[in-house]
């Protein structure tokens, strides 16, 4: 699929996605559904302003299901990066609000936020097209209700 098509693909699943969001919740979403949105979302606030942003903010309330679709896609050069970065949370953990994750980042050490600076240089280095995983998986049918 070249990559024009991807980004077709990939933009049409997201707003179909996003709309059912809006409208029903991210828990109402089918399970491939919620996945392909939390990776949409999670890659686009770390390529917006890396990990840290996306930690601290609302849509890593999903990246159980963000790191799901990268497990399940063998996207694990992604996965080592968020794992590595995962670990500076209690039991190497996201936590699934805004406010557990707050809580952990305030006490975080100068050093602790650094180190994500160069898993952010690691992240923008992965070889896999993420998009391309994406756009294979919807053109398969996989969020089709």
């Amino acid at each position: 699929m070249c990559e024009k098509s991807n980004k077709k693909v990939v933009r049409s699943a997201v707003k179909n996605a996003l709309n059912r969001l809006r409208q029903d919740g991210f828990s109402a979403l089918k399970l491939p559904e919620r996945q392909f949105l939390a990776v949409f979302l999670m890659h686009e606030e770390i390529r917006n302003g890396g990990i840290f942003q996306w930690f601290t903010n609302p849509y890593s309330d999903y990246a159980a299901a963000a790191l799901d679709f990268l497990r399940n896609s063998g996207d694990e050069e992604r996965l080592d990066v968020l794992t590595k970065a995962s670990a500076l949370f209690p039991a190497g953990k996201i936590p699934p609000t805004t406010k557990e994750r707050h809580a952990c980042v305030a006490s975080w050490t100068d050093g602790k936020i650094q180190s994500l600076e160069s898993l952010d240089e690691q992240y923008y280095k992965c070889c896999s097209n993420i998009y391309e995983g994406m756009a294979l998986f919807a053109s398969k049918g996989c969020l089709k209700e």
